[in-house]
C-alpha cells in the first residue's frame, strides 16, 4: 500500500503517472450526503478531487455517488456497470467511509486511489476488508479487498481528532484483551497523543491507518475485533444517530475494565472520564443478539459471550 501525505503529494504522484492514469477513464466514487445533510469537509474534498482530475490533469472521469451509510451489493453492481460502460480501469474513492468501502470492493480495478476526508474514512481506508450492507440479511458483510493501491491523506481540518484517538485506543486495547498483540508501542503512542491534547491532524491520520490495519474481521484464526463487532450489530439502529468512530471511542472505559492485569498502562480517571459517550438505547441482551445474528450471517468468529457481556456491562448502555 502506497501512502501519500497531503494534497501536494497526491498531485505530484498523479502528474508523474499522467500517461498511465490518462490511458482510460477513472471511476470516481463519492459519498452522498446522509439524510440530506451536507458534510462540508467531505464536499470540499470531493470538489477538489474533481477539479484536479478533470480540469488540472485532464483525465476522463465518470462519477458514482454512494447511496447509503454503508454501501450495498446494489451499489457495487451499479458502480461496476458504470465503469464497464466507459471502460474505466482505475477507481478513485473520495469522501466518507462508505466511499472507501465501496472503492475497496472494486476487484476489477487495475488501480485504486483512496482519498478519505473523515477519521472514519481513514480507518476504513487502512483496513483489510470492505463492509458491505446485505439488505436481505440486514447486516454488514466483510469482503476482503485486493492488496495494493494508494491512500492519499488529505490532512483535512477536523474537530474529531480526540474522538479518533480514543477509537484508536479502543482498537489497541482490544488487541490486548483478545491476546492478538503483545507490542504496547501503538497503545503508548495513542495514550501520549491523548494526554498531550495538541495532536496534529496528520499524526492522528497515521494512527488511524495503523488502527485500520490491525482490525480483525473474524474470518481467519483470530476473533473479530470487539469494537467492530459492536458497530456491526448497531448498523440499522444506533448508527443513524452516532458515528461508527464515536461508538468505538466510547468503548475505551469498557475495554479497560476487562484488560488482563499483566498489561500496565496509565489509564488515569481523567483520561477515562474524557472518553466520548455514545449512549445506546439497546439493552445488553439485544446487543448480544444482534452480534450473534451478525456472526451467523457472515460466518465470522467473535470472542466468547462471557467476555462480550463484561465489555457491554461497563459500556454506556441505558445510562
Amino acid at each position: 500500500m502506497n501512502i501519500l501525505h497531503g494534497r501536494k503529494a497526491l498531485q505530484n504522484f498523479l502528474q508523474s503517472q499522467k500517461a498511465h492514469f490518462g490511458a482510460a477513464p477513472i471511476l470516481i466514487v463519492e459519498s452522498k450526503p446522509l439524510n440530506g445533510v451536507e458534510n462540508k469537509q467531505v464536499d470540499e474534498v470531493c470538489r477538489w478531487t474533481r477539479f484536479v482530475l478533470q480540469q488540472q490533469l485532464g483525465f476522463r472521469t465518470v462519477v458514482y455517488h454512494s447511496q447509503h451509510l454503508f454501501p450495498t451489493l446494489s451499489d457495487q453492481q451499479q458502480a461496476f456497470e458504470m465503469a464497464s460502460r466507459v471502460g474505466a480501469s482505475t477507481v478513485a474513492a473520495v469522501g466518507s467511509g462508505s466511499a472507501m468501502d465501496l472503492g475497496k470492493s472494486m476487484s476489477w480495478a487495475e488501480d485504486r486511489i483512496l482519498m478519505p476526508a473523515t477519521p472514519t474514512a481513514i480507518l476504513a481506508a487502512g483496513s483489510s476488508h470492505s463492509l458491505i450492507y446485505d439488505l436481505a440479511e440486514d447486516t454488514l458483510v466483510p469482503i476482503e479487498q485486493k492488496r495494493g493501491g494508494t491512500i492519499a491523506l488529505m490532512h483535512s481540518k477536523t474537530d474529531q481528532v480526540q474522538e479518533a484517538l480514543y477509537a484508536c485506543l479502543a482498537i489497541a486495547i482490544d488487541n490486548f484483551v483478545q491476546g492478538t498483540s503483545r507490542d504496547s508501542t501503538f497503545a503508548d503512542d495513542v495514550l501520549r497523543m491523548i494526554k498531550e491534547k495538541t495532536s496534529k491532524v496528520e499524526d492522528a491520520e497515521d494512527l488511524l491507518i495503523r488502527s485500520g490495519q490491525s482490525l480483525r474481521y473474524g474470518l481467519d484464526e483470530n476473533n473479530r475485533s470487539i469494537p467492530l463487532a459492536i458497530v456491526s450489530s448497531l448498523v440499522t439502529n444506533e448508527l443513524s444517530s452516532y458515528s461508527a468512530m464515536g461508538v468505538m471511542a466510547s468503548l475505551v472505559p469498557s475495554l479497560v475494565n476487562v484488560l488482563p492485569d499483566k498489561y500496565s498502562f496509565d489509564f488515569d480517571k481523567e483520561l477515562l472520564d474524557a472518553a466520548p459517550r455514545a449512549i445506546t438505547s439497546s439493552s445488553i441482551e439485544s446487543l448480544l443478539a444482534h452480534i450473534r445474528d451478525n456472526q451467523g450471517a457472515t460466518g465470522c468468529y467473535d470472542i466468547s459471550e462471557e467476555k462480550l457481556r463484561k465489555v457491554l456491562q461497563f459500556h454506556t448502555v441505558n445510562s
